[in-house]
């Protein structure tokens, strides 16, 4: 008997929600499908996102060496093999995703799901972040119109300036919020924050909010104490070198001691010392000479001492911010609370930015296919949402509970922690036959069960 296995996980669930949004089928109605192609484009763009999401840190290069420890009849349909999926495959289907247009096929692949799931969030929250890439990117002079985008170097968030990057933007469920500045202004409190608000007419009819929050207090008090602290040792190592300068006149001497004093953040000067020397000329070397006419200089000893004005001043602005609104229904207490939701895109930012996620370093060398790549990151990221979603109304729904990290029972899992209990999942192959599903214990099939039909049925449950 030639026995053999291949690792199923978690994709699995992931196929299943792949499958649940019709997503292959869409991409395909949208894109169209050449029919000398055995792999569709929707059918390229699902094992892509098994790709992203299979947390294993292997990039588009190696996709076939990914695909081929993958049961492919399971997770994308019978008709298919490992072999299909080679670089060339998902190439074309990169290039006909940008062809067709990405941010459209996008926004009806997402809406589809917004209808099927009965999403019913009020906000939208929206930010950008940088991807860096490996590449030169260099376009002919005055072809610029023909780039899709612009990738260059700049301000890494990253922090590696040694590379090109381009940006892309998030928007995730929530209605959107006008953030601004500023001051001044009816008083509430909500768990460790206060707020301070007011109308006025900048352009529109607006509300301004400034927001206290203690802890962010705290946080940036310890912060400019250190500031303080380090600008002071600074501050006299420059007084102790400026001592050592000598000055022609008084009032040279004078006007560099204030020309330093002005880039000081937190201290001032506070007594000046000037003292007269003679010297020789410069240019003149040795002893000086009998009545030699000699050059009078000017040095400054001075002191220093903190800027309790500035520092006050200083103080007095942390642990503030501000926010501004046009909507007049909602309190000043759901406004801060909305704006604290932008936490979502921040962490669909670092899911994205995770070292196992496919697109952490970017090595394709097309600009388009980069374009491409960031639709099938978003649509990742969605689907994950989605499974995490299904799975926390379900256990509130049947009022159950899987374990934790810890054993502890939750009703709020992560689906990063879902993934980690799936993981060891095989299927074991006869030949090219497939045998059984193995390693499945009674947690997996509870969660299963939770899923649904579509979901036990891939593994074979």
């Amino acid at each position: 008997m030639e026995y053999s296995s291949k690792s199923l996980d978690h994709l699995g669930i992931v196929a299943g929600v792949c499958k649940e949004i019709e997503l292959a089928a869409e991409i395909d109605r949208i894109v169209g499908i050449d029919k000398r192609q055995k792999v569709t484009t929707g059918e390229s763009v699902e094992a892509m996102i098994l790709n992203a999401l299979g947390f294993v840190s292997k990039p588009l290069y190696l996709f076939p060496e990914f695909m081929k420890t993958k049961p492919v009849e399971l997770l994308i349909g019978n008709h298919l093999s490992w072999k299909d999926f080679n670089d060339d495959t998902l190439g074309r289907s990169l290039d006909r995703l940008y062809e067709t247009g990405t941010e459209e096929t996008f926004l009806q692949i997402a809406i589809n799901a917004y209808k099927k799931y009965g999403f019913r969030g009020r906000f939208l929250h929206h930010d950008t972040t940088t991807f860096s890439v490996h590449g030169e990117y260099e376009h002919a002079e005055g072809d610029l119109d023909a780039v899709p985008i612009e990738v260059t170097y700049g301000h890494s968030k990253d922090n590696r300036p040694d590379l090109k990057q381009f940006v892309t933007s998030l928007i995730m469920s929530k209605e959107l919020l006008k953030i601004s500045d500023l001051k001044d202004m009816k008083q509430t409190s909500l768990d460790g924050y206060s707020l301070l608000s007011t109308e006025i007419v900048y352009g529109v009819k607006q509300r301004w909010i400034v927001v206290f929050s203690q802890k962010a207090y705290e946080r940036e008090s310890k912060t400019l104490k250190k500031s303080i602290t380090k600008e002071r040792e600074a501050v006299e190592r420059l007084l102790w070198h400026f001592s050592n300068d000598d000055f022609y006149c008084k009032e040279d001497a004078l006007a560099a001691l204030e020309e330093m004093a002005r880039e000081w953040k937190y201290h001032k000067v506070k007594n000046v010392a000037i003292e007269e020397s003679r010297k020789k000329k410069e240019g003149n070397v040795g002893r000086p000479k009998k009545n030699e006419n000699l050059q009078i200089m000017c040095s400054v000893t001075s002191s220093f001492e903190e800027d309790d004005e500035k520092i006050k001043k200083v103080f007095f602005r942390k642990g503030k911010f501000i926010l501004a609104t046009n909507d007049d229904k909602m309190s000043d207490e759901e406004v801060l609370k909305t704006y604290k939701d932008q936490q979502s895109v921040e962490r669909g930012f670092r899911f994205l930015k995770d070292p196992l996620f496919f697109a952490h370093s970017i090595f394709l060398k097309n600009e388009s296919r980069i374009i491409a790549l960031v639709m099938i990151m978003g649509l990742a990221l969605m689907i994950y949402s989605i499974a995490q979603r299904k799975l926390r109304e379900a256990l509130l729904r049947e009022n159950q509970a899987i374990p934790d990290q810890t054993g502890k029972p939750t009703k709020k899992p992560t689906m990063r922690r879902v993934f980690q209990v799936f993981e060891g999942i095989t299927v074991l192959y006869e030949k090219e036959t497939r045998v059984m599903i193995m390693n499945l214990n009674d947690i997996h099939r509870k969660i299963l069960a939770l899923f649904g039909n579509r979901y036990e049925r891939i593994y074979c449950v």
